[in-house]
């Protein structure tokens, strides 16, 4: 779909792209890093809506054999305000945004009525942008892109105002839809979740600069480095120190990987002798619980653990390991070898 080679996109102090080089072809897309990272500006500029001020943006066809047949738009670019038009009601978006060859047929209407309906708007129809909410700007806004059955959609924060207990509902509809007609999506977001859920490759920036770029899954289970590992959720990034401290009271854990709260668990020690931790105290996060733990010569530090099974009570002595082990196993590091 797009070919970036060396982008730089300048700002009033920075660039806010600085050597970018990417492939984005075929596959959903997420744009991940923190604010100020360029996400937007790598987004405005595939949507044409701005220039690179260097470097070149090649903009590929798909090829005939897996490209569906379609009668929607090449693009279709969902800003972080939404891009709304202040001039039109809620029916007059979803109906402008169709097929054009399609729009006189009986099962045209019907799709953006059920559009309508899937967004929760079908009872704001006649309301105008200035009448609606940000949450229902926000919807209305992913509605007109999924009308429009463009091959690719760019989403700058989808959804972004909608409320949690709703929003993982139009994120369903979004997969659906865009699976159902072969709509290819590239979309910023800071959910990990819905990344999980609905990218297969991701792009992480910082300072305008490409810090990973490859498959989600891998990223999640096998981060290179604690920054773009934390855009995907929780996780325990232990230096070397760290390890060390952990190894002395008796935690043997991988060496070369960042570990999710879900592969790990705080296990009570039954002897008095063996080396372990004081457990200060334990925080519900969820799906995860937060642990603060000291060593013999006060050493504190902070692990991510799964929820499940029985939490030792404060003041226990414990050792962290792989979730399913007991407390004086030995673990192998990703490379093979025994840590013990």
């Amino acid at each position: 779909m797009f070919r970036l080679e060396q982008i730089v996109l300048h700002g009033s102090e920075h660039n806010r792209l600085d050597g970018i080089c990417l492939h984005l072809a075929g596959k959903n897309t997420a744009v991940l890093g923190c604010s100020g990272s360029g996400k937007t500006s790598l987004l405005n500029l595939l949507a044409g809506y701005e220039q690179p001020d260097a470097g070149t943006l090649t903009i590929e066809k798909r090829p005939a054999e897996v490209a569906p047949a379609r009668a929607g738009l090449p693009l279709f670019w969902v800003p972080q305000d939404g891009g709304l038009w202040g001039h039109l009601n809620v029916r007059s978006h979803l109906q402008i945004c169709g097929p054009a060859q399609e729009r006189t047929q009986s099962g045209d209407d019907e799709d953006w009525r059920q559009l309508a309906a899937e967004f929760r708007l079908d009872h704001r129809l006649d309301a105008f942008p200035a009448e609606l909410s940000a949450g229902e700007c926000s919807r209305l806004s992913l509605a007109r892109a999924l009308a429009s059955r463009a091959d690719v959609l760019l989403l700058d924060e989808p959804l972004s105002h909608v409320d949690p207990i709703h929003r993982a509902s139009y994120w369903n509809v979004l997969r659906r839809r865009t699976a159902a007609c072969g709509t290819r999506v590239i979309f910023s977001s800071h959910e990990p979740v819905e990344v999980l859920r609905t990218a297969e490759r991701v792009i992480c920036l910082d300072g305008g600069r490409v810090i990973y770029s490859g498959e989600v899954m891998e990223l999640y289970r096998n981060p290179p480095a604690a920054e773009p590992g934390r855009l995907l959720g929780p996780l325990n990034w232990f230096e070397e120190m760290e390890r060390q401290r952990l190894y002395a009271a008796g935690s043997r854990l991988p060496a070369d990987c960042g570990i999710r709260p879900e592969q790990l668990a705080v296990k009570s020690l039954s002897g008095l002798t063996a080396p372990g931790l004081e457990l200060l105290r334990t925080d519900c996060c969820g799906l995860y619980h937060a642990s603060q733990l000291r060593d013999e010569a006060g050493w504190e530090i902070e692990v991510l653990h799964g929820a499940m099974g029985d939490i030792p009570p404060s003041g226990n002595r414990v050792r962290v390991v792989i979730a399913g082990e007991q407390a004086d196993c030995v673990v192998a590091g990703r490379s093979g070898e025994r840590l013990s």
